[in-house]
């Protein structure tokens, strides 16, 4: 069996762009409330992404800081690259309540598994949250450990 290699570092992938920056491009009517923009730039993120991505799930969180509280929302996918370094990559489109907009976020990549991609989507996530001392035992993080249940 192969040995896996992982990598963190941050990369980009094809269909990453500017989004909002495009879409204003594309939309004639200045006067769209926030809700309905921020829904636009989601629907356009989502219509880039290749069929061959692959979505895992998504996870909502309650962050606190001091006075403040808000939520994220990540949306999981895995996706295979098509290069000799790397098999898989997992990224991530972010919601952040905080910041009010929808962004890519390019999370790991792997080589090895080649042909496995829940094996591969398990490996990364869980060495992902790990780095981030994610705690998959606090009730307050069930949906990050429902998206690894959800993926066997």
């Amino acid at each position: 069996m192969e040995k896996a290699i992982l990598n963190f570092e941050s990369f980009e992938l094809p269909f990453f762009i500017e989004t909002k920056d495009e879409l204003h491009q594309n939309i004639s009517d200045d006067d769209l409330e926030e809700d309905e923009d921020n829904d636009l730039i989601k629907e356009n993120m989502e219509s880039r992404i290749p069929e061959s991505a692959i979505y895992l799930g998504a996870a909502e969180t309650d962050l606190e800081h001091m006075t403040t509280t808000w939520m994220t929302r990540d949306e999981y996918y895995i996706y295979p690259l098509q290069d000799d370094i790397y098999n898989w990559a997992v990224f991530r489109i972010c919601w952040d309540d905080n910041w009010g907009r929808w962004e890519w976020r390019p999370d790991g990549r792997i080589k090895g598994l080649a042909t496995n991609y829940k094996e591969a989507a398990r490996l990364i996530l869980y060495e992902l949250w790990k780095n981030w001392q994610l705690d998959l035992n606090d009730s307050e993080n069930i949906s990050y450990l429902n998206i690894l249940e959800e993926i066997k």
